[in-house]
């Protein structure tokens, strides 16, 4: 009889919501916080359930801990909190609250071991399961994500500290912009009749497209899952630094492939050497001929071979400021301006037609972001032979791409002398 009563809901009673109250808005966040289905039972409206969503996962970020050994958590935080700030109708909440819970974090070291789960880690896996992700698997746990916590040190890739970078956090994988070359303007008397000008607004659209990579750990390894953590942690990050690096500099941009920042330019970017070879006077034809409206934040770019080239050119003249190495905290410029190693630039500065060194405004550069990275587990690696090597195999997707929005706001010297 009590079995067939409380199939009612009405005859239920229910826990006393934890009810905050934060800049006027009322939001109901259950008292564990993790527990998905409690925000639609304690929220009247669409609108509390988001706020309830995203205080709920304020308050798990609050308490995360990175395993990334090179993770800054002060600034991982805030990214998060931005992100959050974004999220229009909870969904990213959400997945932070689903991959965060402590229950999914066990169930997914259990997984990668191979280990049975207990109902309750059943259910918090079913919620962040293949259904919830485009391309299947079973999502990392958000402290883990190189897709939503800031883990790179860009030394060889430093196109995420110094482009525009776009999150999507919701539904789709497509980010839709405008941009314009500006309108023009002029002076004129009180009252006295002004010529009208129409801008040119673009459309730009970026699609995050999926990459996939593979990463294999011992069996052995996997029996220490917070050794495990930071380990896998550090692989995902630089399995998406050697990609990336490549991609976002030398892409192609047709089908799945970003535009890269060199390889998509137009030759109306290109700056010759004049075809006497490279010396230091092509930085001073580099940097004129980038328009004064791009100047202010305009910074360099190329391989650490280039810039090794320039500090001897310098050294040959007998010194100067031309080249300055970091020191003191001040990071390393070239005639005054930042400079910073890509190690898929071209490192051959003798050969003519190669493009060696970069110069611009790199916030006109875009990368786009789908947030969150999926994993499938291979739990038995084998040989040529079929034989089991003793390992395990973790398949990883995930989803970005890139996209130069102007043109004009850089310049690339190329080697040669330049005809277009």
């Amino acid at each position: 009889a009590l079995a067939t009563a409380a199939e009612k809901p009405q005859n239920v009673e229910r826990a006393v919501p934890n009810v905050i109250v934060r800049g006027g808005t009322r939001t109901n966040v259950p008292a564990n916080i993790y527990d998905l289905s409690e925000y639609r039972s304690m929220s009247r409206s669409d609108d509390e359930m988001r706020q309830a969503l995203h205080d709920g996962a304020m308050r798990s970020v609050e308490g995360a801990v990175f395993a990334h050994p090179d993770a800054d958590e002060s600034k991982n935080k805030t990214r998060i909190e931005k992100l959050l700030a974004q999220d229009r109708k909870g969904e990213f909440a959400a997945h932070l609250l689903a991959t965060g819970s402590p229950v999914y974090q066990r169930a997914f070291g259990k997984l990668l071991s191979g280990k049975m789960l207990t109902q309750e880690e059943q259910r918090a896996v079913a919620t962040v399961g293949s259904s919830q992700l485009a391309d299947g698997g079973y999502a990392i746990p958000y402290q883990l994500d190189p897709t939503i916590i800031l883990t790179s040190d860009g030394q060889v890739n430093p196109l995420r500290q110094i482009a525009r970078v776009e999150t999507l956090t919701g539904a789709g994988n497509t980010w839709k912009g405008v941009t314009s070359a500006g309108i023009t303007v002029s002076r004129a008397a009180e009252e006295a009749a002004i010529t009208a000008t129409s801008p040119t607004l673009a459309q730009p659209e970026v699609t995050a497209q999926s990459v996939k990579g593979e990463i294999d750990f011992s069996i052995e390894s996997d029996q220490d899952w917070p050794r495990l953590q930071s380990e896998m942690a550090r692989l995902l990050q630089d399995a998406k630094d050697a990609e990336e690096v490549e991609s976002f500099t030398n892409g192609v941009g047709t089908t799945v492939n970003p535009e890269g920042i060199v390889a998509g330019l137009a030759s109306t970017s290109d700056v010759g050497t004049t075809g006497d070879g490279f010396d230091l006077e092509d930085l001073d034809r580099l940097v004129n001929a980038l328009p004064d409206r791009f100047e202010p934040r305009a910074r360099f770019m190329g391989h650490r071979a280039v810039f090794t080239k320039i500090e001897s050119l310098q050294r040959a003249l007998g010194g100067g400021d031309v080249y300055r190495a970091m020191s003191a905290g001040a990071p390393p410029s070239l005639l005054g301006y930042s400079r910073h190693n890509n190690s898929a630039m071209e490192s051959d500065y003798t050969t003519s037609g190669n493009d060696i060194l970069l110069f611009g405004d790199f916030s006109n550069f875009l990368i786009v972001d789908k947030a969150g990275m999926a994993i499938e587990l291979d739990p038995h690696v084998r040989d040529g032979n079929g034989k089991w090597t003793g390992q395990r195999a973790l398949l990883a997707h995930w989803r970005n791409s890139s996209l130069i929005l102007v043109d004009n706001a850089f310049r690339i010297l190329k080697v040669g002398v330049v005809t277009s």
